[in-house]
């Protein structure tokens, strides 16, 4: 049975993330963004909402990755359905927790500088308070939008697009299934990062997000050579 590493079980921690033992996922917020982190085979894959950017913010983000992937250790990248996704390598030993975060500091920094929102629906673009997980992704979502078509973004990209991958996920199927009480969310002790299992919560909390029963296999499996 495969199991969290240690070094995503110090990121969490770090940075007070939830943990989601079951889909070997951590997600939480960093420098004002939301990133979900998942582990591969020798990889881990770091995936952030972009709804709402511009084609030319867009262009430029995935031109730096294309300049920095040596340096970066990237093993791929895509954009698809208002996600980008970053698949970091690893070799015989994994990447630490502060090369994480050196990452994470990259991408939040990028984010800032052409000012993508930090709070945009993944659907519609538009400011949403409310946090939760999306096709197993964390993001802001209106609740509204949960059964509406997304706009996408993303859809600029063309398969000729340096980074661009075929096999990433299609459409916006996923949903947000929510719960009526904190009481029907699962906690972990206090020493150790949150671990969200079992049903999931509503509402619009940002200390409490509700979790999809659905693992995001497709983004994760994207990857692999």
């Amino acid at each position: 049975m495969h199991m969290i590493s240690t070094q995503m079980m110090k990121l969490a921690d770090a940075n007070q993330w939830k943990v989601n033992t079951t889909d070997d996922m951590i997600f939480g917020e960093y420098n004002g963004y939301l990133f979900t982190i998942l582990e591969g085979k020798r990889f881990k894959a770091v995936i952030t909402p972009i709804s709402g950017i511009s084609p030319t913010a867009l262009e430029q983000i995935m031109q730096y990755l294309d300049t920095q992937k040596q340096s970066l250790r990237l093993l791929n990248y895509d954009a698809s359905d208002n996600f980008l996704c970053v698949r970091v390598k690893e070799g015989i030993f994994p990447i630490s927790h502060n090369q994480m975060e050196m990452i994470l500091g990259q991408l939040s920094g990028l984010f800032d500088l052409y000012e993508i929102p930090a709070d945009a629906c993944v659907i519609c673009g538009e400011t949403a308070q409310r946090r939760g997980l999306y096709m197993g992704l964390f993001c802001n979502l209106h609740k509204a939008c949960e059964q509406e078509d997304m706009i996408d973004f993303t859809a600029v990209l063309r398969p000729e697009t340096n980074g661009y991958e075929p096999g990433a996920p299609e459409g916006a199927g996923g949903t947000v299934e929510t719960a009526q009480t904190a009481e029907d969310t699962v906690y972990a002790a206090e020493s150790r990062p949150a671990v969200i299992s079992g049903p999931v919560q509503e509402g619009p909390s940002e200390d409490e997000p509700p979790l999809a029963k659905e693992a995001p296999a497709d983004k994760q499996a994207g990857g692999q050579p």
